[in-house]
This record gives structure tokens, C-alpha cells and sequence, in this order.
């Protein structure tokens, strides 16, 4: 006569959690190692990766008899309206494509002018 436990196909598939739990724990300080290099990897290459996208916006309020309510709103975020000549500027400065547009237009003068100063070092 067989043994209950050798009839019984679901026996194959048992988890003895207990002793899982025991492998764990004694493998705690080489899982807790594995964690903590991948962490500071993932950290060094993250921080000394170059940028690949960058993006901003700006806000700009018109002081317009209209623009009282989004005065109010800006006063709430903590902007000063007063400055706002200073942040248009500030941000026309920073924009690309205004950067792209003045190389583009003074593109000949500069290339004039560093022909004038290699030809003055000859």
C-alpha cells in the first residue's frame, strides 16, 4: 500500500515558507550589499550623465486694468509684478532660439571681424 503523501501530485509543488524565510535571512548582508552598490551606481552614473533634454517656461503678466485677477494669482505664487521688465528680459536672454536668431544675423560681421584679427597676427 502507497503513502498518502506519494498519491497526492500536489505535494511536488509545495513552498515550505520557512525556509525561504531562513535562505533570506542568511543571505540578508549579500542582498542588502547587491542593494546598496546598485543604488550607488545608479547615482554616480545618473549625476555624471550629460543632459539630453532641458525645458523651461516663464510667466508673463501685463499690467493691464484686465490682468487684476492674474495679478492677484501672481501674488499668491509669491511673483513681483514690478519686476516683470526684468523677467522678460531675463528670459529672452536665456531663450535658444533668440540666441540662434542674433548668431545668425551678426553670423558675418564676427566672421569679418575674426579675419581681421587673423590677418592682424600674420
Amino acid at each position: 500500500m502507497m503513502n498518502s503523501k506519494e498519491n497526492n501530485p500536489n505535494n511536488d509543488y509545495e513552498i515550505d515558507l520557512i525556509e525561504v524565510f531562513k535562505i533570506l535571512w542568511c543571505n540578508k548582508f549579500k542582498i542588502f550589499l547587491t542593494c546598496f552598490i546598485t543604488v550607488l551606481l545608479t547615482t554616480i552614473v545618473s549625476t555624471n550623465s550629460t543632459k539630453l533634454y532641458e525645458s523651461y517656461t516663464t510667466f508673463h503678466i501685463n499690467e493691464d486694468s484686465n490682468a487684476s485677477s492674474l495679478s492677484s494669482y501672481a501674488g499668491m505664487l509669491g511673483m513681483n509684478t514690478n519686476s516683470n521688465l526684468n523677467n522678460i528680459v531675463n528670459s529672452l536672454l536665456k531663450s535658444n532660439s533668440i540666441k540662434k536668431e542674433i548668431a545668425k544675423e551678426y553670423q558675418n560681421k564676427f566672421d569679418k571681424e575674426i579675419q581681421k584679427a587673423i590677418n592682424k597676427q600674420k
